[in-house]
């Protein structure tokens, strides 16, 4: 099956059991990828979350994005940073961005890591 988007992976990739990761891979879009591996789902259906989820979001992030910028679309965006430290600017994720709930720029930045690693490693 075709992953159309890093998100959908992502979100796909925290489900347990297979039928749920297919039916998160199908979400038309990324928006609604992330709703189906969300806490809250979609209309009512929620995805199983595997147990060692908070273990290995990390990986996974990264393997994501690691498939996502060796597409000739993307391949030239994390190159064209140099050496920069990247930051995640979300007002509403402090774990994945790099702001904290009050909009300080102290949140973990997960995401801005991933990226540097994957430069690292793909560049």
């Amino acid at each position: 099956m075709k992953v159309r988007s890093a998100e959908h992976y992502f979100q796909a990739c925290k489900a347990d059991d297979p039928a749920d990761f297919l039916w998160v891979l199908s979400a038309p879009t990324p928006a609604q990828a992330k709703s189906r591996g969300g806490p809250y789902g979609e209309d009512g259906y929620r995805i199983t979350l595997r147990p060692d989820w908070e273990e290995v979001k990390f990986s996974v992030m990264r393997i994501a994005h690691a498939g996502k910028h060796r597409l000739p679309r993307y391949r030239d965006l994390l190159p064209a940073t140099g050496y920069r430290v990247l930051i995640e600017d979300s007002p509403y994720d402090w774990i994945w961005g790099g702001r904290d709930s009050e909009g300080e720029m102290c949140g973990e930045n997960l995401l801005g890591i991933v990226l540097m690693k994957v430069r690292a490693e793909l560049y």
